[in-house]
């Protein structure tokens, strides 16, 4: 498993924003006050970085699907959002497996921007279970 990678893509549509911040109740105004958005420092309506994480998870699933064993989340370590995240923004995030010892995992995740933009970074804390 040591060495598995795994990707995702997606574009973070303004819906795909309203949607998840309606689904988690994350009213942020960032997120969600397009009038109070263009006037803060990003200029526009931001995506949540809980959101950049289920892309992260993607990734993992992506990496991880074919081991044949469940792989939880544990958590994150040194989880960092580097760059804000607007809609129409394609995200990619790619996920590697770095160790793995007695049923516990680190994968290094990076998720960049459609220009090549680094916007998140973290490592994946997970366990293995047979199952």
């Amino acid at each position: 498993m040591i060495g598995a990678r795994g990707s995702h893509t997606a574009t973070v549509g303004a819906a795909t924003i309203a949607a998840f911040c309606a689904l988690t109740g994350d009213d942020d105004p960032l997120h969600v006050d397009a009038a109070f958005a263009a006037a803060s420092p990003y200029g526009a309506l931001i995506a949540p970085g809980s959101l950049v994480i289920a892309y992260m998870m993607a990734a993992a699933v992506d990496a991880t699907a074919d081991a044949g064993v469940a792989v939880p989340s544990v958590g994150f370590d040194r989880l960092r959002h580097t760059a804000p995240v607007f809609a129409g923004d394609t995200l990619d995030a790619s996920y590697v497996v770095t160790s793995l010892e007695d049923g516990r995992g680190h994968a290094d995740v990076v998720v960049t921007n459609q220009d090549g933009a680094t916007v998140a970074v973290a490592d994946h804390v997970f366990r293995v279970l047979a199952a």
